[in-house]
């Protein structure tokens, strides 16, 4: 099997990799909801992600032993108004690191394997439908680019058994065309947010519901508290056989997960953020464990 950017990373360069992107910025979730800056305005966050591996979740939902695996990566997302109601965004990847433990054929492991695919940007638009007072509704597309291989990179192994059961693969290959609503009311430091997305996956991959319920509060007027239920969950329409892929980065991915973020603001309208992620019930077919982050964001 074909490995693409690979080397043994031991873990202190491991954790050096992780804090040099922390140490740049980071966050759980970018800024969403039905709102939209005005024309010429617009919002601007960095951020730096850990995923830390604690196990893999089957098509069943029970975790499976598999080597060390962690996900490490710095991202951006803006968000401009180009007009009264109407904004275009963007998500990219800056750099990404996948790094899996390479296990030995009697057992035990070798070292981590370092992956660093080009990430998938994703362009959209968000249109504001309706507003009155502080609540807004809004309709939102947006396209995922696939420029990451679909390539399997690396055999993923039960240390239970020592038998291989999956692939890591990087990228799914397939251009990712969604549709959104979004609603929500906005207080003077308080607001809550709802939205159901449904998601049209190309190349066999089955389609995709997702959706998000969040909300936040603003003490001190500097300090910003968030929390944010969010959903993945794969509809029966494609041709392609299930991923076992601890990236999640494949078909028939499910989860339910939660989102906790606190910021600061800390100079004018930027603030610095520490996130919080984790699954909460039926995630199947992807690394458990938790997702840290650090993030940089502002309003211009």
């Amino acid at each position: 099997m074909g490995k693409r950017n690979r080397g043994s990373v031991s873990a202190k360069n491991f954790i050096a990799l992780f804090l040099l992107s922390a140490t740049l910025a980071s966050s759980t979730v970018a800024q969403a909801g039905p709102w939209t800056p005005a024309p010429g305005g617009g919002y601007l966050k960095v951020w730096g992600r850990w995923l830390l591996g604690m196990g893999y979740s089957d098509a069943k939902g029970d975790t499976r032993k598999v080597g060390e695996y962690h996900e490490v990566g710095l991202f951006a997302y803006a968000e401009v108004g180009l007009a009264e109601a109407f904004a275009i965004t963007v998500h990219a990847p800056i750099w990404q690191a996948f790094l899996l433990e390479e296990m030995k054929p009697g057992g035990g492991g070798s070292g981590l394997t370092l992956h660093m695919p080009l990430g998938d940007p994703t362009l959209g638009y968000r249109l504001r439908l309706y507003q009155k007072g502080g609540f807004a509704l809004a309709l939102s597309n947006t396209l995922r680019i696939p420029l990451a291989s679909d390539k399997a990179v690396q055999a993923v192994v039960d240390t239970d058994s020592g038998q291989s059961f999956g692939s890591l693969r990087l990228g799914s290959g397939t251009w990712d065309l969604s549709f959104a609503l979004s609603t929500g009311y906005a207080w003077k430091k308080a607001f809550i947010a709802i939205s159901a997305e449904y998601v049209i996956r190309g190349a066999g991959y089955d389609h995709d519901l997702r959706w998000s319920l969040g909300g936040g509060y603003t003490f001190l007027g500097r300090i910003g508290l968030r929390l944010r239920l969010a959903g993945k969950h794969p509809l029966p329409t494609g041709s392609l056989s299930p991923d076992d892929n601890p990236s999640g980065i494949g078909n028939q991915t499910n989860y339910t997960a939660f989102g906790l973020e606190v910021d600061y603001r800390f100079w004018k309208a930027w603030t610095l953020g520490l996130g919080l992620e984790g699954g909460l019930v039926a995630v199947r077919r992807q690394s458990r464990g938790p997702v840290i982050s650090l993030s940089v964001a502002t309003n211009f």
